[in-house]
């Protein structure tokens, strides 16, 4: 409601902005999040897991050093 209003207020400069809603979630199996999967397509957010952050996508470490120890190193 927050995103809608604020991009919805005719005072704001910002109108080129397209939204987008994506859910991710740290769950590791397929199967433990696949009524999250459903909700998402139901409301039309985009869904995603960790797992395809971490692969699919471009973003690597970040060079500090708790973050990367824990998302990259911990959580496989």
């Amino acid at each position: 409601d927050i995103f809608e209003s604020y991009y919805n207020d005719t005072e704001n400069e910002k109108t080129d902005y397209m939204r987008k809603y994506i859910f991710l979630t740290c769950l590791y199996e397929e199967i433990d999040y696949e009524s999250d999967k459903l909700e998402c397509e139901r409301t039309k957010f985009d869904f995603h897991s960790f797992d395809w952050l971490k692969t699919e996508t471009a973003i690597t470490e970040t060079e500090n050093y708790l973050f990367d120890e824990f998302w990259f190193r911990y959580w496989k």
